[in-house]
């Protein structure tokens, strides 16, 4: 069992390849209202690590800077933390984390595509470095 890295780094890149995992920062705009329409994809079967996982990042995320580039979150960021799955024999290769800042804390918010779309843009993306712990 794998566990979540306490040096875990949220690099900036302009190119994700398709098959690591990554992270997308949502920037609240209040005067966007963008109607997207579709389809989704998500894994079927969340396990108990995803669960754990999903607590050890909201931990970090409250507990220090993860990002390798000067942020300060604002109230409606929005974050998202995409982690390769090992067994891809579901509909989607990941598990979606998803964040929401408010109250001058990140807290656990479910990944909602185009609902996430509809009032944000992502600003920065890139890999995640030491995901794991060695």
């Amino acid at each position: 069992m794998c566990e979540i890295s306490h040096q875990l780094k949220l690099c900036t890149c302009s190119e994700v390849p398709e098959d690591r995992s990554f992270w997308e920062l949502f920037i609240y705009h209040k005067d966007q209202d963008l109607c997207v329409v579709g389809q989704p994809l998500f894994p079927y079967h969340i396990t108990p690590q995803d669960l754990q996982d999903r607590d050890c990042l909201l931990q970090l995320l409250n507990e220090k800077n993860v990002f390798d580039f000067d942020y300060v979150p604002k109230t409606k960021d929005r974050l998202l933390i995409a982690i390769k799955k090992e067994n891809e024999e579901e509909e989607s290769p990941f598990v979606f984390h998803g964040y929401s800042y408010r109250n001058k804390k990140w807290h656990h918010e479910d990944y909602d595509t185009f609902e996430w779309m509809r009032k944000h843009d992502v600003e920065h993306q890139g890999n995640i470095e030491n995901l794991y712990k060695a």
